[in-house]
């Protein structure tokens, strides 16, 4: 029975803390300054992914946790996504807000269960070569399961595989201040987020290296 135990205790922390796309988290974050956050606070906030084809939106929230103000959203498709920020007197103001895609294949059984079974039936007592010809022939099924299961996370989920960098942040209030609707082309004109500090990971434009 301890055995057994184990074997699902492994199993079960293996698959919940395995880091591919089928278990990420819904939704992401930008994190803002003190300031920002107190002002968009009262405002009515929604992400979109700028389609005329398709248009997607997500209502977007303030968090505080400690002294870290989080404006956080479900995750959404797309390099770069909008900030719509309305205020109560209808002005409005769109500010881009740059993602990148995570490339983690959402692999199942091969990468969560499989090593834990297998090890666990090579190492039981009563092993016989009927237990070796059911891994030779659990394997491949496992990794077929898994390279079609991965398909069709990547369709349902394909939102999920998209969150803002870490160093992005929106500290400056005069970035997200509501200008006057009357003027359209100002709504528009949409500036591009510049990355400031650059990483081994991310370039100026917030694009992955590596």
């Amino acid at each position: 029975m301890p055995r057994i135990l184990y074997f699902f205790i492994l199993s079960l922390s293996l698959i919940l803390f395995s880091c591919n796309s089928a278990f990420r988290a819904q939704n992401t974050h930008v994190v803002l300054s003190k300031q920002v956050a107190e002002y968009l606070s009262t405002k009515e906030l929604i992400v979109h992914n700028n389609s005329t084809e398709k248009l997607i939106t997500r209502t977007a929230t303030i968090q505080e946790t400690d002294t870290l103000y989080q404006l956080t959203y479900n995750k959404l498709k797309g390099d770069a996504v909008i900030l719509q920020i309305t205020d109560d007197s209808g002005k409005m103001r769109n500010v881009a807000i740059p993602q990148m895609k995570l490339s983690a294949y959402p692999v199942l059984l091969s990468s969560t269960i499989s090593p834990t079974l297998t090890v666990y039936a090579l190492t039981f007592p009563g092993r016989n070569y009927h237990t070796d010809y059911m891994l030779l022939l659990y394997n491949p099924i496992a990794a077929a399961i898994d390279a079609f299961a991965g398909r069709v996370i990547f369709r349902t989920r394909k939102h999920a595989r998209y969150t803002v960098p870490n160093t992005y942040r929106i500290a400056n209030l005069t970035d997200v201040t509501t200008i006057d609707t009357a003027n359209n082309q100002l709504l528009l004109e949409i500036p591009i987020p510049v990355n400031p500090n650059p990483t081994n990971y991310l370039t100026q434009d917030y694009r992955k290296k590596c």
